[in-house]
């Protein structure tokens, strides 16, 4: 649901643009569920946990390679996350998608 309704506007949002998404319909439509989503397990998150799950891990990302940048700029030894982080990016790709 996420990649189908929100991903284009969270991108928007990690890009530094306003964007929202809107439920709307008949009362007992599903709108709350759909957007919070259920209380059974992870699997049944709705669209803003997601979304929010989404933002906080490209943050980690971005200041991750930031930090990775600066260091060697700066020529500073890396901490062992940063060093096993910057072989998953020459890995994976800068692109890939964290979990």
């Amino acid at each position: 649901m996420l990649q189908a309704c929100a991903d284009e506007h969270v991108n928007t949002v990690l890009d530094g643009c306003n964007a929202t998404i809107l439920a709307y319909g008949q009362t007992g439509a599903g709108k709350t569920y759909t957007m919070t989503g259920g209380k059974a397990g992870y699997e049944q998150r709705g669209l803003i946990p997601r979304s929010i799950h989404k933002v906080s891990c490209s943050l980690q990302r971005r200041c991750a390679i930031a930090a990775i940048i600066l260091a060697i700029m700066l020529g500073l030894p890396m901490s062992p996350q940063l060093q096993s982080f910057a072989l998953y990016l020459s890995v994976a790709g800068p692109q890939e998608e964290l979990h």
